[in-house]
């Protein structure tokens, strides 16, 4: 077979050599060696997306703490990306503004009685909080909170929305992940203002089966898939490491030996051998 030209299809990714390389620092410094690198969406959309809505397109939106990927698949592979600066963390920061209290209750409240749709929170549901320079509690029902986060949350799904109008139609949907989509109420608000098909994604493993996990598990699944291609590599990694091991081993078993001998011809030795066979002759 003869060929004159090679043609293929692939995603080039490119990014900030800086950002890459800091990165890179920071976890060779916590005594961690990188064995490859691989894009987030690609990673959650391993276990996030089937193969069937990549190929028929569909939007992945992970909300974080700080921001928030739009991730468009379509013909089986990535397509576009986008990342927005804003994330679960500006909820919280609504919170401790509007109810004058420190970050840190601000987001036990929003992760233990917080709720993202005004129209399915309840009265019945209240808590009470103690705000900055103030010494007596104030009590505030679950619709109260509410009040403060869905706006935000609205605001997150409209700029959303408009990314997604610039990809046209979207036969798969939107499938939404990440901790700032664990909020109840969210999955309603989301197909009330984005007006089509959603739904979330949750790994389906013991201990991890919530949407936090999902780029963490796909990570894993990512690299479990793909580890094949590296695999001569790998092996040849570990047998360079495990080697002066076997070395080290070695010879600390030799030295033991001689040890030991050198121990058993001492006159100590010998005197107690002779006294052992003496009884017997006496």
């Amino acid at each position: 077979m003869i060929g004159v030209r090679l043609e293929m299809e692939g995603l080039l990714v490119t990014g900030s050599k800086t950002v890459l390389h800091n990165l890179l620092r920071c976890v060779e410094k916590a005594n961690l060696e990188i064995t490859d690198i691989f894009l987030q969406p690609l990673a959650a959309g391993e276990i996030a997306v089937s193969s069937d809505e990549r190929m028929l397109g569909v939007a992945l939106v992970d909300i974080g703490g700080g921001q928030t990927t739009i991730s468009y698949f379509k013909n089986g592979g990535l397509h576009s990306t986008y990342v927005m600066p804003i994330g679960g963390s500006h909820v919280t920061n609504d919170l401790s503004v509007g109810l004058r209290t420190t970050m840190t209750q601000a987001e036990q409240l929003k992760t233990e009685h917080g709720h993202a749709f005004i129209d399915d929170s309840s009265d019945e549901v209240t808590t009470t909080i103690t705000p900055m320079g103030q010494g007596s509690g104030e009590e505030y029902s679950q619709r109260d909170l509410a009040h403060i986060i869905e706006p935000r949350m609205e605001e997150i799904f409209e700029l959303v929305n408009e990314t997604l109008d610039a990809e046209g139609d979207i036969p798969g949907g939107v499938v939404l992940t990440g901790g700032g989509v664990m909020l109840p109420g969210t999955l309603e608000l989301a197909r009330d203002v984005l007006g089509r098909n959603v739904r979330m994604a949750i790994p389906d493993y013991i201990g991890v089966r919530e949407p936090r996990y999902t780029n963490a598990v796909g990570l894993i699944e990512f690299a479990h898939k793909h580890v094949k291609m590296h695999n001569k590599e790998m092996v040849a990694a570990t047998t360079e490491s495990a080697q002066p091991k076997v070395e080290q081993n070695r010879k600390s078993r030799h030295s033991a030996n001689e040890l030991e001998e050198s121990n058993e011809d001492s006159p100590g030795v010998k005197k107690r051998v002779r006294n052992f066979f003496k009884v017997f002759f006496e």
